[in-house]
């Protein structure tokens, strides 16, 4: 099974097996304790278009854990799946398959202001990211992976859902 539809059926387990975990926990802690997770579409810049072989969007998902330590703070940290980039077709005279999947770590510290309904919140942490990947060519298969940290930061609002679940919606 490919590596990263596997971390995909791990991490859809993770958060149906955990969820009433992290609720026990989350209600034990006074609320202090957050679980969430996001999905979606990823696309990605590369600089040029080989024609409709070239898959440069794919889904993605991120799965978040956090603990309120103040009113106004929390630590984060999350496990982000940023997708695969595909290449199907000839360069030349060469017939080729190329991919890259990409993750991230992240930790970040979250900054909160508590209003009546919804908090507003800012942050602003690291993120270490991993693109591994491979190249197919009559030439022979070449792997790659390469890694770097980034700096990373954010802002928006978030609101309780349901009081007796703690689910908190993000934009």
């Amino acid at each position: 099974m490919d590596r990263s539809v596997l971390m995909k059926h791990f991490a859809i387990l993770l958060i149906v097996a955990g969820a009433p975990l992290a609720a026990d926990l989350a209600e034990a802690a006074d609320h202090d304790i957050y679980v969430g997770g996001s999905m979606g579409q990823i696309a990605s810049d590369v600089g040029f278009v080989i024609g409709s072989a070239y898959d440069t969007s794919d889904s993605a998902y991120k799965l978040l854990a956090g603990a309120r330590v103040l009113d106004w703070l929390a630590i984060e940290g999350s496990y982000s799946d940023l997708g695969r980039i595909t290449f199907t077709g000839p360069i030349l005279l060469d017939a080729t398959f190329f991919y890259q999947d990409q993750t991230a770590l992240g930790v970040s510290a979250v900054f909160l202001l508590g209003l009546e309904k919804i908090d507003l919140y800012a942050k602003t942490g690291l993120v270490r990211w991993t693109v591994d990947g491979s190249h197919d060519s009559i030439a022979g298969p070449v792997d790659f992976s390469e890694n770097g940290t980034d700096f990373a930061w954010g802002a928006g609002i978030q609101g309780a859902v349901a009081e007796a679940c703690g689910a908190a919606p993000r934009v």
